[in-house]
């Protein structure tokens, strides 16, 4: 079962604008509600002396559905800020997953930003081959229309490695949203 695309999208409502779950106003902010609301704006500046104080808090889940800084980031197309992230964080930090099972690469492919999901690879090229429990990075792409998306994926992913249902399932979303002129041939050798 893949992931709704609609509930990529529901971590912006985790916390409110004051950055508290449920909106609740409160005097003090937590370092996590500050990296959150960072997170969501590119604003390196304000994540950086919290990281460089306590790098754990990168790692960290920040949401009630795990979702962590690189989770939020990815999703909220804050490039400049994933890319000093991913600099700070471990190889094997890019992998690790909210409670539904899902890694930040795969948020980063439901972006659509195609630099986000690069700057992930180049850290840990295993990334497009992890394949959540709501499907592959490539096939939740191909979901949401990202055609640039999709191009850049079918580069860099084991198609191979893909079982036969991720590969249906994959074919029928390329067909769904019209991603033609690519060479799905490869998804069936």
């Amino acid at each position: 079962m893949l992931l709704h695309p609609c509930r990529i999208l529901q971590i912006y409502t985790t916390f409110g604008e004051s950055g508290t779950p449920g909106g609740r106003k409160t005097k003090c902010r937590t370092p996590q509600q500050i990296l959150y609301q960072a997170a969501l704006r590119d604003d390196w500046e304000s994540a950086e002396p919290i990281l460089e104080k306590d790098l754990s808090l990168g790692r960290a889940k920040m949401t009630k559905r795990g979702e962590r800084v690189l989770h939020i980031a990815a999703v909220a197309r804050s490039t400049r800020f994933v890319q000093k992230l991913v600099n700070k964080l471990e190889e094997s930090d890019l992998e690790l997953p909210n409670n539904g099972g899902t890694n930040a690469f795969c948020f980063a492919a439901a972006s659509g930003v195609v630099k986000i999901a690069s700057i992930m690879r180049d850290k840990n090229n295993k990334l497009p081959n992890i394949i959540s429990k709501h499907g592959s990075a490539i096939t939740m792409a191909a979901l949401l229309g990202h055609k640039d998306m999709v191009v850049y994926l079918y580069e860099v992913t084991d198609l191979a490695a893909l079982d036969n249902l991720e590969r249906f399932e994959l074919l029928e979303a390329t067909i769904q949203h019209e991603l033609y002129g690519m060479n799905m041939r490869d998804l069936f050798q």
